[in-house]
């Protein structure tokens, strides 16, 4: 089922951009229907056998998005995908260093405003740097300067709850702008965007007044990764503030088509990062309206090696979607990208 509601915004003209980040471096329905019910209530039930833990106590079960890196366990064997397109202007390096930034958006706050942190430790300190939260439904971002790769950088972490969770799945769209009448994006995600919009906003336009000719990079994880993606879009087409890259990490389905051609045809690098067997690329599913955006950077059970897929297609067959649901249904590779786990038990 497919809802959906409108809420007019002001017109506006998206705004033009330069992909300035280019190699940077630094400085049946029935049948359906009773699949993913199935699917889902396994998701959930993992969910439901996890237990909130602290940064500094050790359980053996943990929430969906909190799972150490130690517990891990290596996926089935598989063969390496192939090599990485020569047309694609993905960028390893950038790639690495944002998830090292989302990883720390997972922190606490004080451990990020002072930059003393576990994954702290493998990335320059962010000047300047905001957290930015929804304390009530517990979801959380950063926002800051890195003198490194002189940009902008807005991170936001993935689920750590039940009601973040849920958000993930609920199958529910609406119509968000009116000017651009045919974009649908997830009702929870863009929520989820909405609690912390202002903070970000507010914090972008003081941190463009002291460095004006910064790059602008969006980047998340999970639940964080679709709200990266809708951040990307509002901050280009509805604030006009030039976005040139967004990086995600293992997020779910965000819009419909029109949502993902805006996303693919602004001039902002964008790469859509997915890790083997991870289950949650696979929601919602396609048939409830919801599509990828291109590009996706598909990487194998170690992270050892990628394939660039479509540039045109989000839902590119021969990467992430080469294996059906009831296969893809790793929890394990949703919470490790490049190697680097995102979870707030590492913090």
């Amino acid at each position: 089922m497919v809802l959906s509601s409108d809420e007019p915004s002001p017109p506006q003209e998206p705004s033009t951009a330069r992909g300035k980040l280019s190699g940077y471096l630094p400085k049946n329905n029935s049948s359906h229907q009773n699949l993913m019910h199935r699917l889902l209530c396994a998701l959930l039930l993992l969910q439901s056998l996890a237990s909130t833990t602290s940064s500094s106590v050790w359980q053996p079960t943990f929430p969906l998005d909190q799972v150490p890196h130690a517990q891990q366990q290596p996926p089935p064997a598989s063969s390496p995908p192939p090599a990485p397109s020569v047309n694609s202007r993905y960028n390893e390096t950038t790639a690495l260093y944002l998830a090292h930034v989302t990883s720390i958006s997972y922190c606490q706050e004080q451990h990020i405003i002072h930059w003393n942190c576990q994954p702290c430790a493998f990335v320059p300190s962010l000047e300047g740097v905001k957290v930015v939260e929804d304390a009530k439904d517990n979801f959380q971002g950063l926002v800051g300067y890195s003198q490194l790769y002189d940009a902008l950088v807005v991170a936001f972490r993935g689920s750590m709850d039940v009601t973040n969770w849920l958000d993930n799945l609920t199958f529910l769209k609406r119509r968000a702008y009116a000017q651009y009448p045919g974009v649908k994006v997830h009702q929870g995600f863009y929520w989820a965007y909405r609690s912390v919009a202002t903070q970000v906003l507010d914090t972008l336009h003081k941190l463009r007044k002291e460095h004006p000719h910064a790059s602008l990079m969006v980047t998340g994880h999970s639940l964080g990764g679709a709200v990266a993606a809708i951040c990307a879009f509002e901050l280009e087409y509805i604030e006009k503030i030039p976005v040139d890259a967004l990086y995600t990490f293992g997020n779910p389905r965000v819009g419909n088509t029109n949502f993902s051609g805006r996303l693919r045809n602004a001039s902002m690098e964008v790469y859509r990062v997915t890790h083997f067997q991870d289950a949650v690329p696979h929601l919602p599913p396609t048939w409830t309206g919801f599509e990828h955006t291109s590009e996706e950077i598909f990487y194998d059970e170690f992270s050892s090696s990628y394939r660039t897929c479509s540039q045109t297609d989000g839902e590119d067959p021969t990467c992430s979607n080469i294996c059906s649901p009831f296969s893809c249904t790793s929890i394990v590779d949703h919470l490790t990208y490049l190697n680097i786990t995102m979870s707030h038990l590492i913090c």
